[in-house]
C-alpha cells in the first residue's frame, strides 16, 4: 500500500490515500449527496457525505485518470515538505 504522501494526510474510507484515491464525480440523490471515488487498489466506491455546493466535483475524465494519478504521485514524492 502506498501513502500517506505527506504529513498529516488522512486516508479515504477504503484506507488508501490521494492520489491513489481520486474523486470522480458528485451527484445529488433526493436529499443525499453521493461522492464517487476511484481507488487504484480497490476499485470504485461511493460514499454519502455532507458536501457544500461549492465543493461539488464536476465529472473527471476517466480516460486519463492513470496519467493524472501518476503525475500527482510524482509531484507529491518529489516536492519537499
Amino acid at each position: 500500500m502506498r501513502g500517506p504522501y505527506f504529513k498529516g494526510q488522512t486516508a479515504a474510507d477504503c484506507g488508501h490515500y490521494y492520489p491513489d484515491v481520486l474523486r470522480i464525480m458528485d451527484f445529488k440523490d433526493d436529499c443525499r449527496t453521493l461522492r464517487v471515488y476511484d481507488c487504484r487498489e480497490c476499485g470504485g466506491f461511493v460514499t454519502t457525505e455532507v458536501i457544500l455546493s461549492e465543493d461539488i466535483v464536476t465529472p473527471r475524465d476517466v480516460r486519463d485518470i492513470d496519467s493524472f494519478r501518476e503525475k500527482e504521485i510524482q509531484r507529491l514524492t518529489t516536492t519537499p515538505g
